[in-house]
């Protein structure tokens, strides 16, 4: 489980995926969801924030009655000098990205 230690988003989520950068989303009813998967893209009614990745990745197993397989354990930082809302459109969380390196 990836864990996002502060901001908006803030709680534990099930990914397969941890990658160095992350965009989470809040939708207007108050849902949580993060943005893993290269081919996610947030929907509207969502705001995005965006966080950092802070530790190491690691994968756990998980064999439960809802959520079974392998899933990538990280923590994450808010990164409130980043527009996330800028970032909404995927090429440009693309473009954003490949200046981070």
């Amino acid at each position: 489980m990836i864990k996002l230690k502060d901001g908006p988003a803030a709680r534990a989520y099930a990914t397969k995926l941890a990658p160095d950068f992350l965009r989470a989303v809040v939708a207007a009813d108050g849902g949580l969801d993060v943005l893993d998967l290269p081919s996610d893209a947030p929907v509207d009614g969502e705001t995005v924030y965006v966080y950092r990745r802070v530790s190491d990745v690691s994968q756990v197993h998980i064999s439960g009655v809802h959520l079974r397989g392998f899933f990538s354990s990280a923590d994450y930082e808010f990164m409130p000098e980043v527009n996330g809302e800028s970032l909404r459109d995927n090429r440009e969380w693309r473009r954003w990205l490949g200046g981070q390196g």
